[in-house]
C-alpha cells in the first residue's frame, strides 16, 4: 500500500510540474466520458465491456473565401475489454480530427494493470499509437502564386507516425476519480513534406490531469452534484476546463462545461442513461464572432458482459465425428 501511494504521489508531482509550461488544445465539453481517450489506465476500470463514440461538429458554417468547410470536426471510437488473465485491461480507440485541410487519424492500442485497493481500483497503463497525418496543401492558396515552398508540395502529404503514453487512473466506489496521464511521450517527427525538407510534423507531447467528485443533496439522494475538472498541457500553453453535472435518480443529466481559456467555450449539457446504455449532448453556445453558430457534440456509449477469459470445453460424441 506505501509503494502504491508513492507511486501516485510521483506521478501527481510530475505531471503537475510538467503542466507549468502549456500548449493550448481544444477538448471535449463533455470531457467526463472521455476518459478511454486520453488516458490508456481506464481499460483497467470497467468490469464489463465498455464501448464509447463521439462526434463533434465545432464552429458550424465557418468556411474559407473559397467555400471549403475549415471548421475543426471530430470523431472518435474506443472500446475497453477487461481481462482477468491479464489481471487488467485492454483498450482500443480510434479516432479522426479534421481542422481545415489537416487531418489525423489515430489508432491507439492499450494495456493496463488492475490493482484492486480497499476503497476502489487503481489502473496503472501504457498505450501504442499509430498516426496518420495528412495535410492537403492543394487546398492552400499562397499570397504569391509562385511560393516556392507551397509550389514545390504534392496535394496530398501524408505521414505515418507512431508513439507512446502512459496513464495511472484511480476510481473510488463511485464516488471520486483521479486520472494522470502523458500520450506522445517521444514527440515522434514525421517525414518531410518534400526532398527539399520545406517541413516535417512532429508530435506534441501531451499531458492529461483530471479529477470528479459525487455529491449526494441531503434529503435528497435522487439527486447528486458531480463537479469535475480537466487540464490538458502540451507544455507551451494550459487548458483548464471545469465542469458540473445534475444528476436525477441515475438516468437523466444536466449540467455545464467552462473553458476558462477562450472566450468561446461555454457549453450546455443534456444526457439521459437506461440501463446499460448512455447518450449525451452538448451545445457550445456561440460567445464569439468566429462561431456564429455554435458547436455541437454527441456522446454514446454502451456497455455489456462477454466472459472472454472462460475456458470452452467441447465434448464429441463419436456418433456425430
Amino acid at each position: 500500500m506505501l509503494r502504491i501511494n508513492r507511486l501516485i504521489i510521483s506521478i501527481t508531482l510530475f505531471l503537475t510540474m510538467s503542466l507549468a509550461n502549456a500548449q493550448q488544445a481544444s477538448m471535449l465539453s463533455q470531457n467526463m466520458f472521455s476518459f478511454p481517450f486520453i488516458n490508456p489506465a481506464y481499460a483497467a476500470i470497467n468490469e464489463s465491456i465498455f464501448a464509447t463514440a463521439f462526434a463533434r461538429q465545432q464552429w458550424m458554417g465557418l468556411n474559407d473565401s473559397e467555400g471549403n468547410h475549415i471548421a475543426p470536426v471530430t470523431y472518435l471510437v474506443a472500446v475497453n475489454v477487461p481481462s482477468a488473465l491479464l489481471k487488467g485491461g485492454l483498450g482500443l480507440s480510434v479516432s479522426e480530427d479534421k481542422l481545415g485541410f489537416f487531418k489525423d487519424v489515430v489508432v491507439n492500442l492499450q494495456y493496463a494493470y488492475k490493482i484492486e485497493l480497499s476503497q476502489g481500483i487503481l489502473g496503472i497503463g501504457g498505450q501504442l499509437s499509430v498516426i496518420n497525418r495528412n495535410i492537403n496543401f492543394g487546398k492552400f492558396i499562397a499570397i504569391d502564386g509562385n511560393d516556392p515552398v507551397i509550389s514545390g508540395i504534392g496535394d496530398n502529404i501524408s505521414s505515418l507516425i507512431a508513439d507512446v503514453g502512459l496513464g495511472a487512473f484511480y476510481k473510488a466506489s463511485n464516488k471520486y476519480y483521479l486520472g494522470l496521464s502523458m500520450i506522445n511521450l517521444l514527440e515522434t517527427k514525421g517525414a518531410s513534406f518534400s526532398e527539399t525538407g520545406s517541413g516535417q510534423p512532429v508530435l506534441d507531447r501531451t499531458a492529461y490531469l483530471t479529477g470528479g467528485y459525487e455529491f449526494e443533496i441531503p434529503n435528497k439522494p435522487e439527486y447528486r452534484i458531480i463537479p469535475s475538472i480537466l487540464i490538458k498541457s502540451n507544455f507551451s500553453s494550459t487548458q483548464i476546463s471545469i465542469s458540473s453535472l445534475l444528476q436525477y435518480n441515475n438516468k437523466f443529466w444536466g449540467g455545464v462545461t467552462y473553458n476558462m481559456q477562450t472566450a468561446d467555450a461555454f457549453a450546455i449539457l443534456l444526457g439521459m442513461q437506461n440501463k446499460n446504455f448512455r447518450i449525451g449532448y452538448a451545445y457550445d453556445l456561440p460567445l464569439s464572432s468566429i462561431n456564429p453558430l455554435g458547436s455541437h457534440e454527441i456522446m454514446v456509449s454502451y456497455s455489456f458482459d462477454i466472459d472472454v477469459d472462460k475456458r470452452r470445453d467441447v465434448y464429441r460424441n463419436t456418433r456425430f465425428l
